[in-house]
């Protein structure tokens, strides 16, 4: 790589600068002695953010390390590693120990460092190579202990030095500053992706040619293949029952992260009528975190879109069917869209590829808004090019509306789908249609200030602006969320990016990519590829400004824009049969030499990322390590998840916060002051020890106590009959 991030090191006596990134920092250096020496330190391919098999380090830390220490030999993995590069992340090159008395170089590379006595007064000279999993080196006495240690973590967007084994006493700065060396890692990926294109095709066109051969030497009729529409019909009923499945089986018919939490919660603030909720006095027990409470009010941070979804499917008793109806929606429009620009092929391929996708499968019943929105901008992306292929305005409008109610629901997705039409509408001069979009959007953009007006006050004042002043886009100082930076935006972009070319097919490393990029490689793109670049594109580019990675369930930022990404793929497919005919290859070799690479590729979806993935995510907690929540009380029925086991009135004590933060879902909607005593089954966020107050508050209610041993979550009655509060006995019966 030929832009390391530089790392040098000077120690005088008790005097340390450590000079990286841009920067200087002065650390402390304990007394070393004689006979202390330097260890570089760097990862394996067990530490790597994400592995092959979608576990990351960044988000859940879900990795089974010893399944990846017993395959690194194994010919399998060493393709996949060197498909990756393994052998050159976070690696410690260049390397120069120097005697600062006289400046004379004492060795240099990493084994002579490592074996020389470090003298009184040194530096040391390194260059880290394409940073990602935490690396370091450590200073050791002669008897082997630690002294000091600097390590380099870009996910945590920190460098530290300590010394000793205490974290107390450790320096930490921001890191990283310097843009170079993570835009260097991006283009790495793009340029690897690239090559792996080429070798693709390759290998499309000698399994094209080999079946040509074969056709020449045989008169053997090929068998016919099934109807597209029956096969396209097969192939959603398989799937919308798979996402039914994890909806119901992995997830419980609950939200589990707390953005999910979040937009469920004020979903059944919305079922009640209002957009907010007179604060109850006992308001901090029931908050599942990223709520606002302000002014005596208490609502979400979020948006009116998605919650407005899930309360009319409440209303219904079926809020848990909104996110996989709206993706279903989303895998039709992508499907139309491409029929429309690209005809049946890149049609039935667009939904063949969301039908395998594990970002699709795992987003679609997590109470996310992101299935909503990115239904609503699959079918504004239809609406807008079939307004563009009959003339019909009336479908300007209708993307226009999409757009809105996607607006209402993410606003920045909305916005990166919004300027590439105005782009494109822009470009041809069809001012009409422009107005005739932006009027189907401004009713929408008028109820979302309305929103705000009613819950913060003020139409420009974001609920989620309440909740954390500092949740915004760009560059500088965050508060308490410390900065952010180009360099910061761009390892958040390599993150996702990662993760992308994983999660969104399931594939092997560059795979996706690969044929993503196909059509402008074999120089087959046509406008409308551009346009769906565009579509796609903003969301890489746009998130650079963000702070935050947003990986949960896959790289959910980018989400929005699978629709776009797939016909690429799919289009990506048809540019390799079209460039195997111009090589020669009949129309038949040609499409055997595509399916047969595909097949491949999808074999390894069914048969290693997919069954991982869902045994990493079963019974889905949304906790670090890898931990489950196995909720044996909670039964799963049509309309929705039920307690089981409690007879009403009931005071549940939720003492884990986590566990809180998913079955606080099975709360009443009125849980305002005036209601909450109402509610025939309270679960409240605290424990029985610090919760003697409640009992006096709900003197008829049965106490029980929902707790976590392990993985597994119980329910235990704690009381069945009213007691006096001063002689309450806690022990679980």
């Amino acid at each position: 790589m030929l832009l390391p991030v530089r790392v040098n090191v000077e120690v005088r006596g008790s005097a340390g600068h450590v000079q990286m990134d841009g920067g200087q920092h002065a650390v402390v250096v304990p007394d070393l002695g004689s006979g202390a020496r330097i260890r570089f330190e760097q990862p394996g391919p067990a530490e790597r953010e994400y592995q092959i098999d979608g576990s990351d380090t960044t988000s859940r830390n879900d990795r089974d390390v010893s399944q990846f220490n017993s395959v690194q030999a194994a010919a399998s993995y060493r393709l996949m590693a060197w498909l990756r590069d393994e052998d050159s992340y976070s690696r410690w090159q260049d390397i120069r120990l120097r005697d600062l008395s006289d400046e004379h170089l004492i060795a240099q590379g990493r084994e002579a460092v490592e074996a020389s006595a470090l003298p009184a007064a040194f530096s040391i000279e390194s260059a880290l190579q394409r940073p990602e999993a935490p690396a370091s080196f450590r200073i050791e006495a002669a008897d082997g202990s630690m002294q000091a240690e600097l390590s380099i973590e870009r996910d945590s967007h920190r460098a530290r030095w300590r010394t000793g084994a205490d974290d107390d006493n450790a320096t930490t700065w921001f890191f990283p500053n310097d843009a170079w060396p993570f835009a260097a890692e991006i283009l790495h990926l793009v340029g690897r992706s690239a090559a792996a294109a080429m070798g693709v095709l390759a290998i499309m066109a000698a399994v094209g040619l080999a079946v040509q051969r074969s056709a020449a030497l045989t008169s053997r009729s090929h068998l016919a293949l099934p109807p597209a529409w029956g096969a396209s019909a097969a192939i959603v009923g398989v799937w919308f029952t798979a996402v039914l499945w994890v909806t119901v089986r992995v997830y419980h018919q609950l939200p589990h992260i707390v953005d999910a939490q979040a937009y469920y919660f004020q979903a059944r603030i919305l079922e009640t009528g209002r957009t907010w909720l007179e604060q109850p006095r006992i308001v901090q027990l029931l908050d599942g975190f990223q709520q606002v409470e302000w002014n005596g009010r208490w609502f979400s941070q979020y948006p009116p879109g998605a919650p407005a979804l899930y309360a009319a499917g409440g209303m219904f008793g079926v809020a848990w069917l909104v996110g996989p109806l709206t993706s279903l929606v989303m895998v039709g429009a992508t499907a139309l869209t491409g029929l429309l620009l690209f005809g049946r092929g890149v049609a039935f391929a667009a939904l063949a590829l969301l039908a395998l996708s594990p970002f699709v499968l795992f987003q679609a019943g997590a109470f996310m808004s992101h299935p909503i929105a990115g239904g609503a901008l699959a079918a504004s992306l239809a609406s807008f090019i079939l307004a563009w292929r009959t003339g019909r305005r009336t479908w300007y409008a209708v993307a226009g509306v999409l757009l809105g109610v996607a607006f209402d629901t993410r606003e920045v997705a909305a916005i990166l789908y919004a300027l590439p039409y105005a782009g494109w509408l822009l470009a041809h001069r069809r001012w009409r249609a422009v107005l005739y979009v932006s009027a189907g959007a401004l009713p929408f953009l008028a109820l979302y200030l309305l929103y705000n007006l009613s819950t913060t006050g003020d139409a420009l004042m974001l609920p989620r602006n309440l909740f954390n002043e500092n949740d915004r886009w760009g560059f500088g100082a965050l508060g308490s969320s410390g900065q952010h930076t180009l360099a910061a935006g761009l390892v958040n972009t390599d993150e996702n990016l990662t993760l992308l070319q994983y999660d969104l097919f399931g594939w092997p490393p560059l795979a996706t990519f690969a044929l993503i990029g196909m059509p402008f490689l074999l120089g087959r793109a046509g406008r409308f590829d551009v346009l769906l670049a565009a579509c796609a594109g903003g969301f890489v580019v746009a998130y650079i400004g963000y702070f935050y990675h947003g990986i949960a369930l896959g790289p959910r930022y980018y989400f929005e824009a699978v629709p776009a990404l797939t016909l690429l793929a799919a289009r990506g497919i048809q540019a390799c049969v079209q460039t195997l005919r111009e090589l020669g290859l009949s129309a038949r070799a040609s499409r055997a030499g595509a399916l047969s690479v595909l097949a491949l590729f999808c074999t390894w979806t069914l048969g290693y990322y997919l069954p991982l993935e869902i045994a990493r995510r079963m019974d889905y907690g949304a906790i670090g390590n890898g931990r489950r929540l196995v909720l044996p009380f909670v039964e799963t029925t049509l309309t929705g998840p039920q307690l089981a086991r409690i007879a009403p009135p009931a005071l549940v004590f939720v003492p884990n916060e986590d566990i809180f933060k998913s079955i606080s879902a099975l709360n009443c909607a009125q849980l305002d002051a005036e209601h909450v005593a109402d509610c025939p089954v309270l679960l409240v966020n605290v424990g029985l020890n610090d919760g003697a107050d409640l009992l006096a508050d709900f003197p008829s209610r049965s106490v029980w106590i929902i707790q976590n041993r392990g993985d597994l979550v119980t329910l235990d009655r704690v009381r069945s009959a009213p007691a006096s509060t001063a002689s309450v006995d806690f022990s679980p019966l």
